[in-house]
């Protein structure tokens, strides 16, 4: 991998595999404390450009994204069965 210093930051490349994973350069996971399991967010900032960081957790980004994707949860049955634990 390929790390540059500037002095509006480091900017890094990386290489998308034919399984369409994106290895995270090592000064990158250190600035941005990635450990494994960690889960990064990737924002759009302006058209064609992407800014990566950590997710903190309940990060509002991913509780946003999150949203309406376990409607099968909230069902009055689930609440009856589950309202004594």
């Amino acid at each position: 991998m390929s790390v540059k210093h500037y002095a509006a930051g480091i900017i890094a490349r990386g290489r998308l595999t034919t399984k369409n994973r994106l290895t995270v350069p090592g000064e990158m996971r250190k600035t941005l404390n990635l450990k494994p399991g960690d889960v990064a967010i990737f924002e759009e900032s302006a058209p064609g450009t992407i800014r990566i960081r950590k997710a903190e957790p309940l990060d509002p980004e991913v509780v946003s994204a999150l949203e309406g994707t376990q409607s099968e949860w909230y069902a009055d049955a689930d609440d009856r069965a589950y309202q004594d634990l």
